[in-house]
């Protein structure tokens, strides 16, 4: 079983996500807070990143950059996500390496869509 790892720390929002992931056959893998995400990163086997780039503590940009600059990781897929008002950071995200970069609004109403699209 593939496993995506989410990077969000709303509790209810990873949920959702979470749930979508399961009905599509996907292991979630979900790091709440920031010292969790290169912990779970390095132990492998993770197939897509689904990221919150409004995470309080977490440089998103910075990380973002440093996966896409890992040979070991680079060709991991990452789904960003902000507010529809967060446009400088949303562009930022996309310069960074994002192959995906949505609203809120649109990873909640496209999820299966996104999911699909970056494991195909």
């Amino acid at each position: 079983m593939k496993q995506v790892l989410i990077i969000e720390n709303d509790l209810f929002f990873s949920s959702k996500i979470t749930a979508t992931l399961l009905q599509l056959g996907y292991k979630s893998l979900v790091a709440h807070k920031p010292a969790e995400v290169r912990t779970l990163l390095k132990q492998g086997n993770v197939a897509l990143v689904i990221l919150d780039l409004l995470i309080d503590g977490l440089d998103t940009i910075t990380l973002v950059e440093e996966l896409k600059s890992n040979p070991s990781l680079a060709d991991i897929p990452v789904i960003a996500f902000a507010e529809h008002t967060e446009t400088e950071l949303l562009h930022k995200a996309r310069e960074g390496g994002c192959e995906i970069v949505v609203s809120n609004r649109g990873i909640v109403k496209d999820l299966k869509d996104l999911v699909e699209a970056s494991l195909a």
